[in-house]
């Protein structure tokens, strides 16, 4: 891979929400749409999954 061509990807994301039982369906059907698997659930907190990239919702 060229510098270039890595421009703009993403490795890992986290995210805080005030409410986690609200926003629950929101992220979820956004991660979703965007490819990601649920990958981990915890009290509080949920992570997706989508190759070597990571998101966490605390």
């Amino acid at each position: 891979m060229t510098p270039d061509s890595r421009s703009g990807l993403l490795h890992y994301v986290e995210l805080y929400a005030a409410d986690f039982e609200p926003s629950a369906s929101f992220w979820g059907w956004l991660f979703g749409e965007l490819g990601y698997s649920i990958y981990q659930v915890w009290n509080g907190g949920q992570s997706w999954q989508k190759s070597a990239r990571w998101i966490h919702r605390t």
